[in-house]
């Protein structure tokens, strides 16, 4: 868009066209004023540009200044203001307004109704309150802010209905709202859930003007058939009374407006509404009595029965007869495990107050029982007793008449607490006590440093009577009135009840919650392991959470009493080690208050000689609060040693050997050093006389939470393991070969060997090894020929033999072998079952060795050798071998004649 051009003096240059800015966002301020950001667009903007803001009844000059919070981005500070306006300047013009009003919500209070929303506008600025596009007076205007506004509309109909209400602030409109008069539910009855019974619903504006009317009853989720319909009541029915549950909700739809009051049902609720009485017969109306079996009446809370008890069906109606020697009956009724209501009934002349007096005087209602105005012509008179002991009369007036009870209003002068009375009727008296009015306690806050509290305490003339407490805590008022009680709030007050008594008459109790209240942090100074910091404040209690927020950091405090909590802070586990001040937070419920909390400076114990540490000259400093990355040491003045290893108590500084030379040495035994340690900002300084120590000292390892002394890199873990399992490895190793080369067996054949040696060559002559080495040679071929064919059993047999068996073995494919073997000599027969082969056999039990035959190439070491090349004699051996190759069963006998145990050469 484009403008034309204005002159400093406002005066328009014709023919001067320009682009027009644009804010983003629209300049619309809220009505409060102040700052409004925006950024702009096809404008090269001055700082502290000079603009003219125009409104309907003001004109303000205003300033263009860099934002703050936006550097790309301006600000204009904008006053207070209503309605439209235009912004001016050299070279542009700006048509706009406040933000328009906003009403969020509309409350009704009577008579007054009550707008609350934002952009209402100051005091000070024109408004105009519309209602059905028609403005009201304003003078009906009572109460008028940004945020809120109260203004007078009477509606007097008995009908449900709606207007829209809308406001112009200074002309600009805002949104229209609904000023909704909906229907009031006051009451509901009950009935019993096994019988259907009608629903009375009673309230105000139960229907609408509208020539067709719309109604709808819901409880809970099922509709109530309306019978009856009027602006005060409804009659209805329900259908299904079983899929009502008891405290369900009542909501009254007429033409789409809605109860907004809460109302709810239930079943079986006992309630006595009134009664009747004649010649001792009483008669109870209400709901829900209950069956005449199950129920149970009270009196003074102490059961009672009648003989003559009724109840009708509907249980709505009971009747029985009242003994005459009572004067009174003060009745419930308990039914469905609900208790009813209490009703008092006069059986003879008493009075009751229906109203209490006020203590500056009022007209009061008594209700005098079981006479009548036909009766007694004369009015009632009243006697009681003043605040002052002064006896004072009162005479009764009509106000209202029943079958056998008068209500009569009689005035009762200015007095505070308990008094007696004394009621006279013709002939007739009662006494009895009557209390002036108790304070009514209607709301309690607390504020910084008291208490306030509002009602109508009803204490006029008597505020020195007149008692707070809190907690049965009695507290002196600061201010006191009969509408407004103000207290000190005392530091250890929490939750409790508050109560106002006047001339002891007591109030109904107030629960007050106190906001607990942090006022500062205090703490010593931390150290590297930390410190405690207490939380100071008042109205602390114990349930209360209470933490501190340090860097992200967060430590739990401790309840120590209504003033104090305690937080232990530990840094070194939290990486809060210094060593600059951080700050932290102290939070509760929703107040925080930020506190920095300080690093103590370093504190030196103790100094070392200046000894030799892995070939450093080095000086070892002891104490605490040394912080890594931020200690410095200077000696006489300057640098002279290089920190090589720091831990918060701790430090290392080396120093080269031409400064050890030149400047330390020459004045070891001289001269003292000033040692200045720089930790955390803070400085330690002292004097220390040094010693020189021309020694080697070993380097103890120090582990400390997040640093240790340096040290030689450790062996790696396989270096470690290497030796132990090398060892292990040999070890299992030296087994296996002996298990492997038989180690054992060769050295006991050996020695065995050696002893048969030993007998041969004393027996034979000193030829016992080449005998040996033969049998051995023989025995190893026959060996071979033994594990190749264990179906076999050898005994004694030539090599020539067993060829000539292998040779037979060969076409020989029996799966099963019968071997039968007998000696001569005693004979044990055992059998054996070896895998398909069954193998019969006796053997001479005086033999040294056994004949055995095994599919497992087992060894057979009883056997008979035929040597052809020894000259000894030999036993002959007849072997019969009888083979049946067509079957599968091969049949073998073996037989020998030997007695002998020993082996025949």
């Amino acid at each position: 868009m484009e403008i034309e051009r204005k002159s400093n003096s406002g005066e328009i240059t014709p023919g001067t066209l320009y682009y027009n800015p644009i804010f983003e966002p629209e300049i619309k301020p809220q009505t409060r004023g102040g700052l409004f950001h925006f950024n702009i667009t096809y404008l090269f903007l001055e700082l502290n540009l000079k603009l003219w803001m125009n409104l309907e009844y003001d004109s303000n000059v205003l300033y263009i200044s860099q934002d703050k919070k936006n550097n790309s981005g301006f600000s204009i500070m904008i006053p207070q203001g209503c309605g439209y306006f235009s912004i001016t300047s050299p070279t542009f013009l700006i048509q706009s307004s406040y933000e328009n009003p906003y009403i969020e919500n509309v409350e009704i209070n009577g008579k007054f109704i009550s707008l609350y929303g934002t952009n209402f506008c100051g005091k000070t600025f024109s408004k105009e309150i519309l209602i059905n596009n028609n403005t009201i007076n304003k003078d009906l205007i009572t109460k008028n802010d940004h945020e809120y506004i109260e203004f007078i509309h009477e509606y007097p109909e008995i009908y449900c209905t709606y207007f829209v209400v809308q406001l112009l602030a200074t002309k600009v409109p805002s949104n229209k709202m609904k000023l909704i008069y909906p229907p009031v539910l006051n009451k509901i009855n009950s009935i019993p859930r096994n019988k259907n019974g009608i629903i009375t619903i009673k309230g105000e504006r139960l229907t609408s003007n509208s020539s067709k009317i719309n109604a709808e009853v819901k409880i809970g989720n099922s509709t109530c058939s309306i019978i009856t319909h009027s602006p005060y009541y409804i009659t209805c029915s329900l259908d299904q009374l079983n899929s009502i549950e008891n405290n369900s909700s009542v909501i009254l739809n007429i033409d789409g407006i809605k109860n907004q009051n809460y109302l709810f049902f239930n079943f079986d609720s006992t309630n006595i509404s009134s009664y009747s009485i004649s010649n001792y017969v009483l008669t109870l109306y209400g709901q829900c009595f209950g069956e005449e079996e199950s129920i149970i009446i009270y009196n003074d809370d102490i059961p009672i029965s009648f003989n003559d008890l009724q109840i009708n069906y509907n249980e709505t109606v009971m009747s029985f007869t009242i003994p005459k020697t009572l004067s009174y009956v003060n009745l419930s009724i308990k039914s469905y495990e609900n208790k009813s209501n209490t009703i008092f009934i006069g059986l003879s002349f008493i009075s009751k107050f229906l109203t209490q007096p006020l203590v500056n005087g009022s007209n009061c209602i008594i209700k005098l029982y079981n006479t009548s105005a036909e009766t007694h012509l004369e009015n009632p008179v009243l006697l009681y007793t003043n605040s002052n002991n002064e006896e004072l009369e009162s005479t009764g007036i009509l106000n209202e008449k029943f079958s056998n009870d008068i209500d009569f209003l009689f005035f009762i002068g200015p007095g505070c607490g308990k008094k007696s009375y004394k009621i006279l009727l013709g002939d007739q008296s009662y006494q009895s006590t009557f209390y002036y009015k108790e304070p009514i306690l209607k709301s309690c806050y607390a504020m910084d440093q008291f208490i306030f509290c509002n009602g109508e305490f009803n204490n006029q003339g008597y505020y020195e009577k007149t008692i707070i407490t809190f907690s049965n805590q009695t507290m002196t008022p600061l201010k006191i009135t009969s509408n407004e009680i103000t207290t000190k709030k005392e530091p250890y007050f929490t939750t409790g009840i508050i109560t106002v008594a006047c001339c002891g008459i007591v109030s109904d109790p107030y629960s007050l919650s106190i906001q607990p209240t942090i006022n500062n942090a205090l703490s010593v100074p931390f150290n590297f392991n930390g410190s405690s910091v207490f939380i100071v404040g008042e109205n602390f209690h114990s349930e209360q959470f209470v933490y501190l927020d340090c860097n992200g950091y967060k430590f739990d405090c401790n309840y120590l009493n209504y003033s104090y909590f305690q937080c232990d802070v530990e840094c070194i586990p939290k990486g809060l080690y210094g060593p600059l001040d951080k700050q932290c937070i102290a939070k509760s419920l929703n107040q925080s208050i930020p506190f920095n909390i300080t690093f103590g400076g370093p504190i030196v114990n103790n100094i070392s000689a200046i000894n030799n540490l892995e070939n450093l000259w080095t000086i070892t400093i002891y104490g605490s609060n040394f912080y890594l990355g931020e200690t410095d040491i200077l000696i006489n003045g300057e640098e002279r040693c290089s920190i090589t290893y720091i831990i918060p108590t701790k430090i290392k500084c080396s120093i080269d050997d031409e400064t050890l030379s030149n400047y330390f040495l020459p004045k070891i035994n001289t001269s003292s050093f000033e040692i200045n340690i720089t930790s955390n900002l803070k400085v330690y300084s002292s004097i220390y006389n040094l010693i020189f120590e021309n020694t080697s000292t070993p380097i103890k390892v120090e582990y400390i939470y997040g640093t240790s002394e340096p040290q030689k890199n450790p062996l790696p873990w396989f270096l470690i393991l290497f030796p132990p399992l090398l060892i292990l490895f040999l070890v299992i190793l030296a087994i296996f070969l002996i298990w492997f080369f038989k180690l054992p067996n060769r050295y006991v054949n050996k020695k065995i060997t050696e002893v048969e040696v030993d007998k041969i060559n004393k027996e034979h002559g000193g030829k016992g090894s080449a005998y040996l080495k033969k049998v051995q040679i023989n025995e190893e071929k026959r060996q071979i020929f033994v594990d190749i064919f264990d179906n076999v059993i050898m005994s004694d047999v030539r090599l020539n033999d067993i060829q000539m068996k292998i040779i037979d073995n060969n076409n020989n494919n029996n799966n099963n072998a019968t071997c039968s073997s007998n000696n001569n000599n005693n004979n044990k027969n055992i059998n054996n079952n070896i895998d398909d082969v069954a193998c019969p056999s006796s053997s001479n039990k005086n033999n040294n060795h056994e004949a055995c035959s095994s599919n497992d190439n087992n060894n057979n070491n009883n056997n008979n050798n035929n040597n052809n090349n020894n000259n000894n004699n030999n036993n002959n051996n007849n072997n019969n071998n009888n083979k049946n190759n067509n079957n599968n069963d091969v049949a073998c006998s073996s037989s020998t004649n030997n007695k002998n145990n020993d082996t025949n050469i």
